[in-house]
This record gives structure tokens, C-alpha cells and sequence, in this order.
């Protein structure tokens, strides 16, 4: 409306991830974040994105447009846990 001294629109930030497979071969699970899959509106990027791939190394960052390799030397079901 002309005249109104801001957006009726919430600005909000999303975040989705998936991922391509939910077996690691041999106790190693690769994951590669292409850029060509990062989409905003706001003008604004990121550079990297901070994994715990439950396996007690903690969080580690998986820099955009590399690979990040995650060694389990355990069996059984992960969290994983991103920011």
C-alpha cells in the first residue's frame, strides 16, 4: 500500500537438508554441499555449514563446495546435527 512505512511480510531464514544416502560404506560417509543447491531472496550467502555427525568428534565444518568425510567405528543409527 502506498504510504505504509514498512513490509506486512515476515522475514524468516530456512534451512533444509537431505541426505543423498543412509548407509556409510565401510564406516565412512562422504557429503558434499554444492553451491548450485543454496537458494535465498535475501542477497545475503553462507560459506560453510557447522556438522556433528554424531561420532564423537564434535561439530566439524563442511565448507560449501567440498567434501567432508564422517569415519563411524561404531554400528547402528546417527544423529546428525547441523548449524
Amino acid at each position: 500500500m502506498p504510504g505504509r512505512p514498512s513490509s506486512p511480510y515476515l522475514i524468516n531464514t530456512l534451512f533444509i537438508e537431505a541426505v543423498s544416502s543412509t548407509t556409510a560404506k565401510n564406516g565412512v560417509y562422504k557429503i558434499y554441499i554444492p553451491s548450485a543447491l543454496y537458494y535465498t531472496n535475501t542477497g545475503l550467502t553462507i560459506n560453510n555449514v557447522q556438522v556433528n555427525f554424531d561420532n564423537g568428534a564434535g561439530f566439524v565444518t563442511a565448507a560449501i563446495n567440498s567434501t567432508v568425510i564422517a569415519n563411524y567405528t561404531t554400528v547402528g543409527n546417527k544423529n546428525w546435527y547441523s548449524k
